[in-house]
């Protein structure tokens, strides 16, 4: 037993001149642990819950209406100016607007085709010709590539609110459905109120739209109706229209097809209202 004991502690020397240690080796320490690595975004991904959208239909040489500054945070303001398709691409896209060439997600970008005819009383989006901006409008004359029209998202009778000439190829006519320019109403989870915004994309199951004061939001499409672009009612009717950002219950008071308003009367701070409510946003009903 002696000598079993003297070998034992003859190896274990030998074991500690060789490198060995008794010392257990240290767990990893948060700085020394493995950092996973971090996943880029998609390209052509937006700072919004929406899908990379692949293709676009505009061409190069095109008008299109798109946001011309680099999207930031969901919470930013973004505005539709109207730009050129330089490039088409896939996921992402290149414009010029304002002397800039930009690369825009093709989520974010609404083509007007060339070649497109419309006839009086149609309703179209466009940009402000005389100025900035997109903007829905009706047409009052012209003719069918160059018609004469009255934006419907000025103040009626502001002193912006004039007969403007669109120029061929930068305007597209809104059809009813979801498609962009169109009005919808959405249901948000933080609010008990049908909120009013416009479509800029949509896919089956979501949809992209502008709001209040240059906000984009994505909804599930579930979750919202779209209003008709033209709306059925009569002197008398109990509707919906848009008040700060939101859908509130009125009566119709007059109709302007000509000009594409519905004159309305809502109670606002306790006194009855009237306001002359653009075509395409007058719902008839709240929903499906």
């Amino acid at each position: 037993m002696k000598r079993l004991a003297v070998l034992l502690s003859v190896s274990s020397l030998v074991l500690s001149g060789c490198g060995g240690s008794s010392t257990p080796t240290p767990a990893p320490t948060q700085e020394t642990a493995a950092v996973a690595p971090v996943t880029a975004a998609p390209e052509g991904s937006v700072p919004f819950d929406y899908p990379v959208v692949a293709l676009t239909t505009a061409k190069a040489g095109d008008n299109v209406l798109t946001v011309t500054s680099a999207l930031k945070g969901k919470d930013d303001t973004y505005i539709y100016y109207n730009a050129v398709m330089s490039e088409p691409g896939t996921n992402v896209s290149k414009v010029k607007s304002f002397g800039s060439e930009l690369s825009i997600p093709n989520s974010m970008i609404i083509p007007l085709p060339k070649g497109e005819k419309v006839k009086k009383g149609d309703v179209v989006l466009t940009w402000w010709q005389s100025g900035s901006g997109m903007e829905r409008a009706i047409v009052t004359g012209g003719t069918e590539t160059q018609p004469k029209v009255r934006y419907l998202d000025m103040d009626f009778n502001s002193s912006s609110d004039k007969e403007d000439t669109l120029q061929a190829d930068t305007f597209v006519k809104i059809a009813d459905g979801w498609t962009p320019g169109v009005t919808v109403g959405c249901m948000d989870v933080t609010s008990t109120n049908y909120g009013k915004y416009e479509i800029l994309n949509a896919t089956d199951s979501k949809v992209l739209v502008g709001g209040w004061a240059g906000s984009i939001k994505t909804f599930d499409r579930s979750k919202c109706f779209t209003v008709p672009v033209k709306p059925t009612v009569k002197v008398g009717d109990s509707v919906y229209v848009p008040n700060f950002g939101s859908f509130t219950s009125a009566t119709v008071k007059k109709l302007d097809a000509a000009l594409g308003r519905v004159t309305a009367t809502y109670s606002f701070g306790g006194q009855d209202t009237d306001a002359a409510i653009a075509y395409g946003d007058v719902a008839t009903k709240l929903g499906n």
